[in-house]
Order: C-alpha cells, then structure tokens, then sequence
C-alpha cells in the first residue's frame, strides 16, 4: 500500500484483523497475492469443506484475517504474520501477511 500511496485499486479484498490492523489482498503475481493463491494453491483450498468458488476464496481469506489467530514469523522465515482458524469439522487455512499487510499467499494448512 505505501508504495502505491494508498492506492488500493488492485485489491480484491480489504480488511482488518482483529486488533484493528488493516491487510489487503491484490491481484499480484505469480509470487504473491491473488493470482499466485490461485495458480499455487486454488484446488487445495477446494478441498476444504464449503469452498467451492473464487469468491469463497476471497471470503474464507478475509474471515481468516479477521477471526483468525495470529502468529508472528521469525525474520529468518520470511517475516510476517500467518493467521490462522482451525476449525475442528474441516481442514484449516493459513493466510500470511507481509508486515506492510499485504497478503502474500493462504494455504490450506495449519502453520
């Protein structure tokens, strides 16, 4: 966002976590984002119980990053934050954030 000087004109999905912090997804690229998600890990998160669209993607993403559990990641690690639900009636979601609050990538697994 700061290098777009708060443009966020390529988000798909805006949001806040829990203590107020603001995260974005944008289209991206095949590295980050939107379209690497879906070109990485879009049939994965198929699997989960009740994802069946890319708007159920989007959706599961943003309610992660609002209801989920954060978890700082080690500097050694690549930095930023996962957040993480882990419901007991299906498989998880991981959604990880750069420390600016864009996201980088979600994958259907428990970090």
């Amino acid at each position: 966002m700061s290098s777009k000087n708060g443009d966020l004109s390529e988000s798909v999905v805006i949001t806040r976590d829990a203590s107020g912090n603001i995260k974005w997804l944008e289209n991206g690229n095949s590295e980050a984002g939107y379209r690497h998600i879906l070109e990485r890990h879009e049939e994965d998160i198929y699997a989960i119980d009740g994802i069946d669209s890319r708007q159920d993607i989007k959706l599961e993403i943003k309610n992660t990053i609002n209801e989920g559990t954060p978890h700082d990641i080690p500097a050694d690690e690549g930095g930023g934050v996962a957040y993480v639900v882990n419901p007991s009636d299906r498989k998880p979601l991981t959604v990880i954030t750069g420390e600016n609050g864009f996201t980088v990538t979600a994958i259907p697994k428990t970090y």
